[in-house]
């Protein structure tokens, strides 16, 4: 039984005639040292998601998300003649610029956090704020009963949805 630990050493000796599976307590072991090793970093997650309520709450003025909407955009929008792909095609050209500005944005944040543990925590609320972040655009396109509205619908929700998710990053880190 050389190079077992104590607790693999004590099972595999007191538990002699015993119906153990093979190799029980040496699943036993790793499972509590890797649930040790995880302590830490469920904490941190478990906190993150506590944290990560201040942004559903959070809301963004007009002006706010206005700051944040090109010239470019306002003049596509204007000279689209209210064309259902003109308008969509403006959208799709000003939500490419601001993914750029938010990827800016997030690393801004990252760079300004103090410790790893920060850096950490706000890389997990990205990752669950980007799996989940046009699902109210989603059912509020639905609710309009599709067609284009409800695609023009889309397309502005999910550029306000951006651009409030850009100055909820310029804010972290500053508020705590």
């Amino acid at each position: 039984m050389k190079g077992r630990s104590g607790f693999v050493r004590w099972a595999a000796e007191n538990c002699k005639g015993r119906r153990l599976r093979p190799g029980l307590a040496e699943n036993i072991v790793y499972s509590m040292r890797h649930l040790i090793f995880h302590i830490p970093l469920i904490l941190l997650l478990s906190g993150a998601a506590a944290a990560a309520q201040p942004y559903e709450r959070f809301r963004v003025s007009d002006a706010e998300s206005e700051r944040l909407t090109s010239e470019t955009y306002r003049h596509c929008m204007d000279t689209s003649g209210g064309v259902t792909a003109n308008m969509r095609d403006c959208s799709y050209a000003e939500s490419q610029r601001l993914d750029l500005l938010l990827n800016a944005t997030y690393r801004a944040a990252l760079g300004r956090l103090p410790t790893m543990a920060r850096r950490l925590e706000l890389r997990q609320l990205q990752r669950r704020w980007l799996a989940t972040r046009y699902r109210v655009c989603e059912r509020e396109a639905r609710e309009e009963g599709g067609g284009t509205l409800g695609l023009l619908m889309l397309d502005g929700c999910a550029l306000s949805e951006d651009a409030r998710r850009i100055i909820w990053l310029e804010r972290f880190g500053r508020r705590r």
